[in-house]
């Protein structure tokens, strides 16, 4: 074999040589006829690992999907990076969310404000998710200095996450890129695994609070 190439074994026993240099994301693409569900993220030795990682040297690689808890954690929390993303686009400051807990296979949130979000916001917040989601877009890992992601993060009013970032020994951390924001999170997948999904919203499921609607689920349906 070329110095320039390495073995790459699955699970399975299927073994690929491939070029050195080529990321686990290329790779992916290439595995998923071999799947029946979409590809959410990989692991080494049972670890999580970023899906921009390049294969240097002969490995062992496992890819999950949406049947695996770790491939559920990892769908959710993408998940609720676009929405993230999708209301700070939509609404600017306006609002704020919080996730709390999850409720069979969808995901509970609250949605704060100066102003009550109404129905037809929660119709915009769905719009601006699925041009997300229908864009194919890809949400990306970098690695950056803790005490500039620490400002960042206040900055942006996520001073639990500031304070997580604080607790962390090292001085560099993995951050996630979604268009011009970022956040941090343990896990995130890339949106173009989720072309066989649709994000539906039931806006019927919307509550009054004091503080707005509280939005009580947000499911995800396979086509």
């Amino acid at each position: 074999m070329s110095t320039n190439r390495a073995n790459v074994t699955f699970s399975d026993g299927t073994i690929m040589e491939v070029e050195k240099g080529t990321t686990i994301y290329e790779l992916s693409k290439l595995y998923q006829s071999k799947l029946d569900y979409e590809i959410v993220g990989a692991e080494i030795e049972h670890a999580a690992v970023s899906m921009e990682m390049p294969i240097t040297k002969a490995t062992k690689l496992d890819f999950v999907d949406l049947t695996s808890p770790n491939g559920y954690r990892i769908h959710k929390s993408g998940l609720q990076f676009v929405i993230v993303v999708a209301l700070k686009e939509a609404f600017g400051e306006d609002y704020n969310v919080s996730f709390n807990h999850s409720i069979a296979n969808g995901l509970h949130m609250t949605i704060t404000g100066e102003k009550k979000f109404t129905l037809n916001d929660a119709k915009k917040l769905k719009a601006k998710m699925n041009e997300i989601i229908n864009n194919n877009e890809r949400i990306y890992n970098m690695n950056v200095e803790s005490d500039g992601m620490i400002n960042y993060l206040n900055r942006i009013k996520e001073p639990e996450k500031a304070i997580n970032l604080h607790n962390l020994n090292g001085k560099i951390v993995t951050m996630y890129k979604l268009r011009n924001y970022l956040n941090y999170q343990q896990r995130f997948l890339n949106l173009k695994s989720q072309n066989t999904y649709i994000i539906k919203m039931l806006l019927n499921a919307l509550t009054k609070d004091k503080n707005g609607f509280k939005m009580l689920e947000l499911h995800t349906f396979q086509i």
